[in-house]
């Protein structure tokens, strides 16, 4: 996921910058939440592997191959015109 969020930071469409792009309406299901449930607090062990992620993506080739997007549903492509990428756990990353 953090490369997928460097690409859109990069492609500057949907946020200028990671909290832009994390928070930009309806993208990151951690973030649309209403009740915010899945978002991880400073305390959370979820929120140092995120900025490890992070951290790592600054440093590492990009497996997603420049995608801007990603799925974890079913079959298919989830948009039209969608070129699949790269597949990792159970998630496909796309670019449009």
């Amino acid at each position: 996921m953090a490369h997928v969020i460097r690409n859109r930071v990069a492609e500057g469409k949907r946020g200028k910058s990671p909290a832009e792009v994390c928070l930009w309406p309806r993208q990151f299901s951690s973030w649309n939440d209403a009740q915010r449930t899945k978002f991880p607090s400073f305390e959370d062990v979820s929120w140092g592997e995120c900025c490890e992620a992070w951290r790592a993506s600054l440093f590492t080739e990009d497996l997603t191959k420049g995608a801007n997007h990603f799925y974890s549903g079913g079959s298919g492509l989830p948009w039209h015109g969608a070129e699949l990428v790269f597949e990792a756990g159970g998630h496909k990353f796309f670019r449009l």
